[in-house]
């Protein structure tokens, strides 16, 4: 299996990275989700972790291309 994650991403994950994927920032994230900033970055690094990825970019396009995410129109 390339290219997929050593293990797969929560659904906290998934949620968090599809409102990364949407253009949020951190804080607007943490606000919609009522949770910490911290609480975000450690999601979204966790996630890149998960696909080796190098960036934000390139992890949602990872992670579109796996079919984890879809695009969605921003909030």
């Amino acid at each position: 299996m390339e290219n997929l994650p050593t293990s797969p991403l929560t659904p906290k994950e998934i949620e968090v990275l599809e409102l990364a994927a949407q253009g949020l920032t951190d804080s607007e994230i943490s606000k919609a989700l009522n949770t910490s900033q911290l609480n975000i970055r450690d999601r979204l690094s966790s996630a890149k972790d998960k696909f080796a990825a190098k960036n934000m970019l390139q992890l949602i396009a990872m992670a579109m291309s796996k079919g984890l995410i879809e695009y969605k129109q921003p909030l």
